[in-house]
Order: structure tokens, then sequence, then C-alpha cells
């Protein structure tokens, strides 16, 4: 009797461990700053990756959890792991603090502002050998709010998925000549989707106070 009471307890802490596993969060974060007094969001292409994800094309930041992980601690770990670790644990901590989240299916994304980073420094930099997942992703770009608000209405014409080819500005060169030409589909619904249901949505959650001053992180790499 004690031996099948045993079996019926392990039993249940097998099954309490399969459903936290299956009901594991996800989470990434689209992460912005201010130039010239105009909210930029920091993107990045997927030909960094391997060939199955290199075609994906431009996005924000995140991936899958491990189990135990909430969405947050998911989107601070991919976060800064896909920008090949270059902020300490107090700056991304920082970044997250008052970071508002949208979840559309199993995945949130946070939006948190970031102080300002050469993106051809993210680009170029070497990623360090304890960093997880850092090679994945490259080249990075900032791009204007406005610009890509132009892209998203342009998305929401269109039935299906929304994988938009971008239109290159030979002046302002926004994204790299040799770099996808269009933009990761989870990433474009799921601002969508966060547009339509985030009261205020960016303005609100994009704090336009520049109180603080710019700071750019320099690299030996």
């Amino acid at each position: 009797m004690l031996h099948k009471g045993r079996t019926v307890i392990l039993a249940s802490i097998a099954l309490t461990l399969s459903c936290v596993s299956q009901a594991r969060e996800n989470g990434g974060v689209l992460f912005y700053t201010l130039i010239d007094e105009r909210v930029h969001v920091l993107l990045a292409d997927h030909q960094g990756g391997d060939a199955e994800h290199s075609q994906r094309g431009w996005g924000s930041f995140g991936g899958g959890g491990r189990n135990f992980e909430t969405a947050k601690a998911v989107a601070m770990r991919e976060g800064n792991e896909e920008l090949k670790c270059i902020l300490g644990n107090a700056e991304i901590s920082a970044a997250f603090r008052n970071a508002p989240g949208h979840k559309l299916g199993s995945f949130t994304t946070f939006f948190a502002r970031l102080d300002y980073i050469d993106s051809s420094i993210l680009t170029l930099r070497k990623n360090p050998s304890d960093c997880g997942g850092g090679g994945e992703r490259g080249p990075y770009t900032w791009v204007s709010w406005e610009t890509l608000k132009q892209d998203i209405s342009a998305a929401k014409l269109h039935d299906g998925p929304y994988q938009l080819t971008i239109k290159r500005d030979s002046n302002e060169r926004v994204y790299p000549a040799s770099s996808s030409s269009v933009y990761f589909n989870e990433f474009i619904s799921s601002l969508i989707a966060a547009m339509e249901n985030m009261q205020g949505f960016p303005l609100v959650k994009f704090p336009v106070s520049s109180e603080s001053p710019v700071r750019r992180i320099h690299t030996k790499d």
C-alpha cells in the first residue's frame, strides 16, 4: 500500500513538471531610444543566424523560455544575448524596470528604453565565448518609429502573413545594402496587436522626455 502511495506521488510530480515544461513562457523586447528627440527602435537582421533562420528578415529580440522562467526573464536574457551581451546586469535590469508588455498567444513583447548604442558597434562586436546565442543576429540598425509605423500601416492592408519588402532609401540608407529586404512576420504581427490593444501605444508607452544625457557605449571589440 505504501509502495502504491509513493507511485501515485511520483506520478503526480512527473505530471506537474510536465505541465510546467509545456506551459513555458516566451518573451522578447523592442528596445527604443531617443535620437534628436524622436523615438527610434533597435532592430537586427537574422543574417547572422543559421540557414534555417537567416531568411526571417529584420525584427526585435527574443526567444523561447526555459522551465520556470517568466516571460520578462526570457526577454531580458534573450534580449541581451542577441545584443552580444553588451549590457551589464544592472543596465538590462534598469531597462526593464518599468517596461510595459503585450502578450500575443504564448509570446510577450516588452518595450524597454535603452541608452543609445552605436549600431555599427553591435554589428562589428565579437560575440563573447560565454554569451549564448549572441552570434545569431546582425547586422543591427536604429529605425525611426515613424518609418516603422508607415510599414506597419502598409502591412495592415494585406491579408495573411505580414512579410513586408523594405523600401531602401539610397540617401538615408537605414538598412545596410547587403542585408535582408523584409521584416520578420511575427515581429510585425506582434506590433500590430500591441498598437491595437495597448491604449495610447506608442506615445504613452514610449516616454519622450530626454532629461538624461545620451550615453554612447564604446567597446574595443
